[in-house]
């Protein structure tokens, strides 16, 4: 059993003594804090957080484009962040991309749903930007 001190206790309005241990407690304001901190920024910025990166630095492609053409996508990396020395990097580049072609990528079992849910709510508008199920 807990110690006193490890316990917070309340009544309720019907008279019943409510007993809730602290830690437990502590987790849930946590994780509504983090809530509330992440909504508020998901509020401030939407929409918004391109204008803020200067343009010309930020280059964004997706996972499967990356996984189809690995070179061409990091020339195009290259070419839209204006960094130098592509044709320089290029032989390290298609080395590293053809030392892939047999690799086997992970399997992961699905998310519960719970957790997927959770996921889905916090990336949606991201998920949709990016043309992948939600």
């Amino acid at each position: 059993m807990a110690a006193a001190h490890d316990q917070v206790a309340c009544l309720a309005q019907d008279g019943r003594l409510l007993v809730f241990p602290l830690d437990e407690l502590k987790r849930q304001a946590a994780e509504k804090a983090r809530g509330t901190i992440n909504a508020w920024v998901a509020e401030q910025t939407e929409g918004h957080i391109r204008d803020l990166i200067p343009a010309g630095a930020l280059c964004e492609i997706r996972f499967e484009d990356l996984e189809k053409d690995p070179v061409g996508q990091i020339r195009r990396v290259y070419r839209e962040l204006n960094l130098p020395d592509f044709e320089q990097a290029l032989p390290k580049i298609e080395q590293y991309a053809a030392s892939l072609s047999g690799y086997k990528k992970n399997v992961f079992t699905p998310l519960p749903g719970p957790v997927r849910e959770k996921v889905s709510r916090a990336w949606t508008r991201n998920f949709r930007e990016w043309g992948y199920p939600v």
